[in-house]
């Protein structure tokens, strides 16, 4: 008696306490293998107003490093030991942009630091593939609104895919170069 007593106890403590109810299913969590862990380490929730904010480690990242290199950094201060993510090629395409287009860098990454985490969290939150695109489409709405994306994004993004290809090329030809390198070691014994 006393055993089935405790399988009751058990029973009852399993189906009223609210975290072994499960959640209904996440799919863009699910196509991503993104989990309740992995999320923690990139967004705090801010109870009081429901919002997401991201993780201090990042905020400090993006404060830091990103934020002066986009906003400050010239091609004309330019170190390797003050840049980030650019190089000198990089740089110079993105000065390239017109004069009223050159603090689109800075306000997009400030952007960025206010909105992306909940950004992050709506779209891995979302319930339905249609909903994670409703997501995508109203967050870009919003973006295209606050920014002045039609000309100075356009002129941006324009810049930054330029850039990106001759980085992506460099890539290349150091990969190539590196497994070049190893097959010449192994051959040579």
């Amino acid at each position: 008696m006393k055993f089935l007593s405790i399988i009751l106890l058990l029973y009852h403590a399993y189906t009223a306490h609210p975290s072994y109810i499960s959640e209904e299913p996440k799919p863009m969590r699910e196509i991503f293998d993104v989990n309740e862990y992995n999320i923690e380490d990139v967004v705090n929730e801010e109870v009081v107003v429901s919002k997401y904010v991201f993780d201090d480690e990042i905020i400090e990242v993006v404060q830091e490093d990103v934020i002066p290199e986009l906003c400050y950094l010239t091609s004309d201060n330019f170190t390797v030991y003050n840049s980030f993510l650019l190089d000198r090629y990089c740089l110079e395409e993105l000065e390239s942009v017109s004069p009223q287009c050159r603090g689109f860098k800075c306000e997009l990454a400030h952007y960025f630091l206010e909105h992306g985490a909940q950004i992050y969290m709506d779209f891995m939150n979302a319930a339905s593939y249609k909903e994670a695109v409703e997501v995508v489409h109203r967050e870009l709405s919003t973006a295209f609104e606050k920014l002045n994306m039609c000309t100075c994004g356009r002129e941006f993004f324009k810049a930054l895919f330029k850039c990106a290809r001759s980085t992506t090329q460099m890539l290349c030809f150091t990969q190539l170069k590196t497994e070049v390198t190893t097959l010449l070691n192994t051959a040579n014994g």
